[in-house]
């Protein structure tokens, strides 16, 4: 569980306390939080990842996506609760209720070998498409339309809750009348697999786009797989054209009606989608209402707690804990004097003076002098200690709320408290905190409290002195004297020491980054890997874990015959990334038509990306082997011999198989029986008819 410095403890941001990360965006991550003041009200926050905390256009992005959240009132839309600046960058906060990700809920179902069933998950189109339409049909005060598209709508914006609830977050992309120098989404492999053709393309978007996104996201919950698949370079191409597999292709149940309507969302021409996300919303209504399927709230909760019970239950105890405690600690704190309450605001650290105190680990018993009792059920008021604020030993405020949290069921989480700076010769509480220093940074003795408030400060907390006595007399000179020499040792080495402290408080403050995967790609495969200069010893493709996070890295690939490629990466920690990287003069276009389409193809006795027809690029200088199989059609084999900078484009008619052919005569000839035996029949049924070529006989 990771808190947004990249260390595995929970932390305050502003009026929020972040416990576990949940998800990422493009610039930063996404955590579970709860506010530490007030209602304490559960909430998602969004951070910024250190290398782009100073980026306006990042920091523009948290800012729009609140301010056009607010704009929106709709239960299918998460709420904004605050944008603001926190000691770790800025942040945006939104109410959260008890839940997940839809894309969190994907991977679940996923590594469960479970799936939702397609009465789930139209419910959960349907709730986004309301509230997408309440965005594209908002007006403003004088009756205006905004024009908000939305233009990332994917799994990782939409917040499933466990009581059956659906709401679309991610504005912060979205377009609008009168919002200026649009953000451009990161093409991200994430969000590659949601973009509209239009989008691709580069083109101006309107809701259809949106609507096209949210229809790529119904075919991935009923086909459990996703729309596009292969490289980065062949979903983009896949995306342009709206290459997509027939739904019952993949998923054989899905009744008929319903793939047409997620047809008609998933046309490359918005002319002939879906004109709106109601219509959309509508078309899935009236199927599920035709086939007797209404699917409500509390049975999509239902059926989540029978898919992910264990999970459900676990989350909800720990969120629930972590709320109670926050709620107490935070009527607790308004007892405390307006001078305690002034640490908030002023950051500090302690090492452990013993071993670390985390959420879930058995409560220690605690050396009296404690003003708040955390956990323990009892003693929330101020403790022993003179005056009205907190004696020694006391804990401050933030101290409370970020080190009470103790004995959650599931996942531990150690935290972060902070400390007041001790008064002089007062004892240390004893209170056993989490160590800040990464690993390979040894924790400093019990003795010495470093502290920051300003300016960086070492304090030595030696106890009371103890009473004068004569016979003490030669040994109390005897300690002078070697304070003196440790004086002139230390102001020697002053500035030395004090950067060593800084440097080690920095470190256990940021933390250790963990590391993050990349993936790395080739056309055409096969070429050494470089990473920094330093040969890998391995060829593309290949997958590097544990890769330095938040540092630029650069990738050169070689191939033989051909120009080096480079590209820098950045890769947030904890993530995963694919970098595809092309030798362009070592490949030529290979286009390939079929009659009739649909046709499987092999390349070397491996599929290609698609059915025919079929565009792809092909390495030059190598012989190929190319097959194409069709059912009821005999294969079609050929060779081909690619040269540079001639692009390669076959027509290919595949001859019928003599089962197809007889099955075709057969059919043709029950056809054309049933057609005669139906004349014949209409001649036997109505035996009063006359044949028309027959004179009628007049009666004299």
């Amino acid at each position: 569980m990771r808190a947004p410095d990249g260390g595995d403890v929970a932390r305050q941001i502003g009026r929020f306390l972040v416990y576990e990360e949940i998800g990422s965006w493009d610039a930063g991550s996404v955590f579970r939080a709860f506010e530490v003041r007030g209602l304490v009200r559960p909430a998602i926050l969004k951070t910024l990842s250190p290398a782009l905390r100073d980026r306006a256009d990042c920091i523009e992005i948290l800012m729009e996506e609140a301010r056009i959240a607010s704009e929106l009132s709709h239960p299918n839309i998460l709420r904004p609760l605050d944008v603001d600046e926190g000691d770790l960058g800025w942040y945006s906060a939104f109410e959260r209720a008890h839940g997940r990700t839809l894309e969190g809920l994907m991977e679940e179902s996923r590594q469960r070998g479970v799936g939702l069933d397609a009465n789930a998950a139209l419910h959960i189109v349907i709730q986004v498409l309301n509230g997408l339409a309440h965005a594209h049909e908002h007006t403003d005060a004088a009756g205006q339309p905004l024009e908000i598209v939305h233009r990332d709508v994917s799994p990782r914006n939409i917040w499933i809750s466990y009581a059956g609830n659906v709401a679309l977050g991610g504005f912060g992309y979205a377009s609008m009348r009168g919002r200026t120098n649009l953000p451009t989404p990161g093409i991200e492999r994430p969000r590659l697999d949601y973009l509209s053709p239009e989008q691709v393309a580069g083109e101006n978007l309107d809701p259809r786009s949106d609507v096209f996104s949210m229809g790529l996201i119904l075919y991935e919950l009923l086909a459990g797989r996703k729309a596009y698949d292969g490289s980065a370079l062949d979903i983009r191409a896949k995306a342009r054209r709206a290459d997509i597999a027939p739904l019952r292709r993949i998923a054989p149940h899905t009744p008929a009606p319903l793939e047409r309507i997620v047809e008609g969302a998933l046309t490359v021409d918005p002319n002939n989608r879906y004109p709106s996300a109601s219509a959309f919303s509508d078309a899935l209504v009236r199927f599920l209402v035709a086939h007797d399927a209404t699917f409500g709230a509390k049975r999509f909760a239902s059926a989540l707690a029978i898919l992910f019970g264990n999970v459900v239950r676990d989350e909800r105890q720990k969120d629930d804990q972590i709320r109670a405690e926050l709620f107490t600690q935070t009527e607790a704190a308004r007892l405390l004097s307006f001078s305690s309450l002034q640490a908030f605001n002023e950051p500090s650290f302690s090492q452990p003076s013993a071993s670390l105190r985390q959420l879930g680990a058995p409560n220690q018993a605690q050396p009296k002098g404690h003003g708040l009792a955390l956990g323990q059920g009892h003693g929330h008021g101020p403790g022993p200690g003179p005056g009205p604020g907190p004696g020694p030993g006391q804990m401050s405020a933030q101290g409370a709320l970020l080190g009470g949290l103790n004995g959650l069921a599931a996942n531990p989480v150690a935290h972060r408290a902070t400390m007041p700076s001790p008064a002089p010769g007062s004892p240390t509480s004893g209170l056993e905190l989490p160590a800040l220093a990464p690993a390979g940074l040894a924790p400093t003795p019990a003795s010495a409290n470093i502290a920051a408030a300003g300016s960086m400060e070492t304090a030595f907390n030696a106890g009371a002195p103890a009473p004068f006595r004569p016979k003490l007399l030669s040994a109390a000179f005897i300690l002078a004297g070697l304070f003196l020499i440790g004086l002139t040792i230390f102001a020697l080495s002053s500035d030395r020491n004090m950067r060593l402290v800084k440097s080690k408080v920095r470190a256990a403050f940021i933390g250790r980054k963990p590391g993050a995967t990349l993936i790395i790609e080739s056309i055409p495969p096969g070429a050494k890997v470089f990473i920094n200069d330093d040969d890998t010893g391995k060829t593309t493709p290949l997958t590097v874990n544990n890769i330095e996070s938040e540092t630029d890295q650069l990738v050169r690939l070689e191939l033989e015959g051909e120009k080096a490629v480079t590209e820098t990466v950045n890769l947030r920690a904890s993530t995963e990334r694919t970098v595809t990287m092309v030798f362009k003069d070592a490949m030529v276009s290979l286009e390939l038509l079929t009659e009739p389409s649909g046709a499987e193809v092999l390349i070397n006795d491996r599929p290609a990306p698609q059915f025919t027809p079929l565009t792809m690029d092909v390495r030059v200088g190598q012989p190929i082997k190319l097959t194409v199989k069709r059912e009821g059609y005999k294969p079609h084999e050929a060779t081909l011999e690619p040269r540079r900078g001639e692009p390669v484009k076959l027509d290919v008619k595949l001859e019928k198989t003599a089962e197809l052919l007889a099955a075709e005569e057969e059919e043709a000839a029950a056809i054309k029986e049933s057609e005669g035996g139906g004349e014949r029949g209409q001649g036997r049924a109505s035996p009063n008819r006359r044949p028309k070529d027959k004179p009628r006989r007049r009666h004299r």
